[in-house]
């Protein structure tokens, strides 16, 4: 996904949200599976990002398919009802199933489909994180002075050695040198802007037939 450490533009332009977010797994679904996969999984933010996918992938299927209506209408005396069939068979994934053009299963883990509240969000400090990262100064000399720079603030150490895992070398000829983030600092706060603005429920309460639709819930999660 754009922005992410392993993409490959980690610094993609705006707009920075789950929509946008979701167009890009598709792109890259498309590019390297030719369409969806029988299972997708999405944790925390990726949760809704997954129910977005969803949600898109069903509207254009069905857009594809009223196109096809439309034709077939046009062309009915022309055409032989075999190859119509065959046609809206092709939209639908080659098998006549309109689950095929969609995943077959989705996963979403310790996600909140609707909104999320400021107070929602207080426990998980999520907020309070990214504006930390978004605000602190970069390059650093080291994991251990940013680690140390975000104990100041009042972030648990566990955290801040977290977050000191998404460093990486300010410049790739000095692999020793000064280390900056290794994603969109800004970018992912707007992204998460998104998450907490986006309501998904609507995908959960009507999935699309043919597609099962899990939602789990650690037992510790505050979410």
């Amino acid at each position: 996904m754009a922005g992410q450490p392993t993409s490959p533009a980690s610094t993609p332009p705006p707009p920075h949200t789950i929509e946008a977010a979701a167009a890009d797994v598709i792109r890259t679904l498309r590019a390297r599976l030719g369409g969806a996969p029988h299972v997708l999984v999405g944790l925390s933010l990726g949760g809704k990002v997954v129910l977005d996918v969803l949600k898109q992938l069903h509207e254009e299927q069905l857009r594809h398919i009223a196109v096809l209506e439309a034709e077939s209408e046009v062309s009915q005396k022309a055409k032989g009802q075999q190859q119509q069939q065959q046609q809206q068979e092709q939209a639908l994934g080659g098998t006549g199933q309109p689950s095929r053009a969609l995943p077959l299963q989705c996963w979403v883990l310790d996600s909140q489909p609707g909104t999320v509240t400021a107070e929602e969000d207080g426990p998980t400090s999520v907020g309070r994180i990214l504006s930390f990262i978004a605000q602190q100064p970069m390059p650093v000399a080291s994991r251990q002075s940013l680690v140390s720079a975000l104990e100041r603030e009042g972030l648990p150490r566990s955290v801040a050695w977290w977050l000191g895992s998404g460093l990486a070398p300010a410049s790739p000829a000095e692999p020793a040198g000064p280390l900056r983030w290794a994603f969109d600092a800004r970018g992912a706060a707007a992204l998460y802007h998104s998450y907490r603005m986006s309501d998904c429920w609507a995908a959960l309460e009507r999935p699309p037939a043919g597609v099962t639709l899990h939602l789990v819930r650690g037992e510790r999660s505050d979410r």
